[in-house]
């Protein structure tokens, strides 16, 4: 059995390093930055946060946006998505509803409401397209927020308390 060579700590093995220099796994983690706070600017962060509420909405925003004058059944969005046709038609009802999409016959088209909300689509799309982790990591803390405000709803308060 080969001998090993370097620094047990806490039942880990460390390479030796030079003298005077603590292995990579001695030394102090230094938290890095916030990814999603770095890469993506504030106003698409709002927007992504109050126009996206999941990764199938965004998949299906990302599908009308590249045609625009293309027109989609709910069965296509849903086969091209991998998702039941209730679902996708849940999906595009609420991209009507927030201004991102119009149905015209039961079939869906990229519509934003305003020249603002299209430039700001843009910019999602393009994110998404170079850092898929940091937006998706942005899509899903939405989620956690809102099942923390229903976790929150049940908390045992004292009398008197609303805090």
């Amino acid at each position: 059995m080969a001998q090993r060579r370097g620094i047990k700590r806490a039942g880990h093995w460390c390479a030796e390093t030079a003298a005077g220099v603590d292995p990579p796994c001695l030394q102090p983690h230094t938290p890095q930055p916030r990814v999603t706070q770095d890469l993506i600017p504030a106003p698409i962060r709002k927007f992504a946060l109050d126009h996206v509420d999941s990764i199938a909405h965004m998949e299906a925003l990302l599908i009308l946006w590249r045609d625009p004058s293309a027109v989609w059944a709910v069965e296509q969005v849903a086969q091209r998505l991998y998702i039941p046709g209730g679902e996708a038609a849940g999906v595009l009802l609420r991209l009507e509803q927030l201004g991102l999409a119009q149905q015209h016959g039961g079939a869906y088209r990229y519509a934003p409401a305003s020249a603002a909300m299209a430039a700001h689509v843009d910019a999602l799309a393009a994110l998404y397209s170079t850092h898929l982790i940091p937006v998706t990591n942005l899509i899903h803390s939405r989620r956690d927020s809102r099942v923390q405000e229903f976790a929150d709803a049940f908390k045992l308060r004292k009398k008197g308390d609303r805090s």
